[in-house]
């Protein structure tokens, strides 16, 4: 017996069905009929029951999955035409010609939960599929296209290119992070977004994300209890994070000394309802480092950095890289996102689509950082989103406020240290503080040590190598100062090195030292310009929340 497969769509453009594959269709018709609802319409039927099929269809927009045809006897081609034109009536028409063919057989079941288990919770192309599957070994019986159509059948993957265009307005958007794209005039561009690259012919699969019934377990957390006070109270704060509406909260830690044992409750706690735990970090070096952390807590298990291609999603806690984000949809119960230094990505947006997407649907995404972005810092001013957690060392202090010196003649090509700057140094140097000049480059290091030394003010064993109360540094995104109570960011007003963040960095690292002073921070320019005014509005609001929480003494 011959089946004829249609692909239709209705006239307002909503697609009813897309096909590839008329035999794995008609047999999954055959095994889904009840289930889904699918209207049939057969050479059995007059003009009057062919045409009752369709409107039902055009009434019940989707009900009509795919239209098969029953050939082989004579008169077929004539109620076949009769057919078609009640489509066109009704303002259904075949995309393609309808065309006879063979029954097929279902796929293997198994080959069917092995490549499932490959895409479920990742977005792949189907070439970095095939290379998994050669790369774990995994034997699948079958065709993989035939075993990918079943799956998407079955609505449990989905299928999109890497960018749908628009094409009458000339529109381009990507499918994976569902930003707009301006300025691109072929299909072969890059998203500047999340890096997907355009190829029309790169088909992307990824899984449909289900609610599923999650089995408790029960995982063993080793509490060391040496938090500090307010670190413990951060802790509880994300627990209670957990069970309210809000889906994004802020974790603001202190630089060069993260907190990484604060989140460690809430994770156990997604553990052991059956959740999945997602920690995304800039460098491996980072993963290894929070991978470390996260072994040390929970003794039975190993959790190691890995890639999202490579990785088994699966229930424990996934850590990988910033950039794999763009591979996951509705993988996660619980999302970290560690942004220690801002060197890729130029630091984390809150609500970015791709962020949502890799969670479920009543997932929960923590933003980690000592340096957020100012649009981060917005949405939690905003009370857009929660703050569990804000940086400060043991003694108690607040955070200095930067002060902001401006000489209108000061630059890299006139370089002096002004009198009051100079005050400011000696003043340090005689009260026994330790002092650390930042500056943008090595070259200007070198100058302002000898500028130091020719005003004759500055003796030499405050600067010595062996026990220095004055060090000048060459400013890096993973700076670190062993001993800062006072700080000075020379010629701050250098948008090409100092934004908001890297002076957001250089005044968190005041007060590094064990004294119980909370040093000061001035930033020296020719001009206050937005980036110091951002820094300086971050701080404020950052004292605000300690003083709130009840961390301040």
């Amino acid at each position: 017996m011959k089946y004829v497969i249609y692909c239709a769509h209705t006239a307002d453009g909503n697609i009813v069905n897309i096909t590839h594959n008329p035999q794995i269709d008609y047999e999954f018709i055959k095994r889904s009929h009840n289930l889904y609802g699918f209207e049939v319409i057969s050479s059995d039927m007059d003009i009057s029951q062919a045409n009752y099929v369709m409107r039902s269809v055009s009434r019940h927009k989707g009900l009509l999955k795919t239209m098969i045809f029953y050939g082989g006897r004579k008169g077929d081609a004539a109620k076949l035409n009769l057919i078609k034109s009640a489509m066109s009536d009704l303002g259904i028409k075949p995309l393609k010609k309808a065309r006879h063919v063979a029954m097929g057989e279902w796929v293997d079941e198994l080959s069917l939960d092995a490549v499932y288990s490959l895409i479920k919770g990742r977005i792949m192309s189907y070439h970095e599929l095939i290379n998994i599957i050669e790369e774990k070994h995994i034997f699948t019986e079958g065709n993989l296209h035939d075993l990918l159509h079943v799956l998407y059948l079955q609505e449990k993957i989905n299928i999109l290119p890497s960018l749908w265009i628009d094409r009458p307005g000339r529109k381009y958007i990507c499918m994976l992070c569902e930003e707009e794209l301006y300025g691109y005039g072929t299909e072969y561009a890059t998203c500047p977004c999340c890096g997907a690259n355009a190829e029309a012919q790169d088909v992307l699969y990824f899984c449909v994300y289900k609610e599923e019934e999650t089995r408790r377990t029960h995982i063993k957390f080793k509490d060391t209890r040496k938090l500090s006070l307010y670190q413990d109270k951060a802790s509880y704060e994300l627990m209670n994070f957990l069970t309210e509406d809000a889906q994004e909260c802020l974790i603001w830690t202190v630089p060069g000394a993260e907190d990484l044992n604060i989140p460690m409750r809430a994770m156990r706690e997604v553990l052991n309802k059956g959740g999945n735990v997602g920690v995304a970090v800039e460098t491996e070096e980072m993963g290894n480092m929070f991978s470390s952390a996260v072994n040390s807590v929970f003794p039975d298990y190993e959790f190691r950095f890995e890639r999202v291609l490579s990785m088994d999603i699966t229930e424990g806690i996934n850590i990988f890289a910033f950039d794999d984000i763009k591979r996951l949809t509705g993988a996660f119960d619980l999302l970290l996102l560690w942004d220690k230094t801002g060197k890729t990505g130029g630091g984390i947006n809150p609500g970015l689509k791709i962020v949502r997407r890799a969670v479920k649907p009543c997932g929960k995404v923590i933003y980690m950082t000592s340096t957020p972005k100012f649009e981060l810092f917005d949405t939690a001013q905003k009370k857009k989103m929660n703050v569990a957690a804000v940086p400060l060392r043991n003694h108690g202090k607040p955070s200095p406020e930067p002060r902001v010196m401006t000489y209108n003649t000061l630059s890299k090509d006139n370089l002096f240290i002004p009198r009051s700057v100079m005050d400011f140094i000696t003043y340090s140097a005689v009260q026994k503080k330790y002092l650390n000049i930042i500056a943008p480059d090595s070259e200007l290091v070198s100058l302002l040590k000898e500028e130091l030394i020719s005003t004759g003010e500055i003796e030499k064993k405050w600067l010595s190598k062996e026990m220095p109360l004055i060090e000048i540094k060459e400013y890096s995104a993973d700076i670190t100062l062993e001993q800062a109570e006072n700080i000075i960011v020379f010629l701050a007003d250098d948008e090409n090195v100092f934004d908001e963040r890297s002076l957001l960095l250089c005044a968190g690292l005041c007060g590094m030292s064990d004294l119980q002073s909370s040093g000061e921070v001035v930033y020296v320019a020719s001009k206050e310009n937005r980036p110091m005014e951002k820094a300086r509005e971050m701080l404020r609001f950052l004292n605000k929340c300690a003083w709130e929480m009840g961390y301040l003494k």
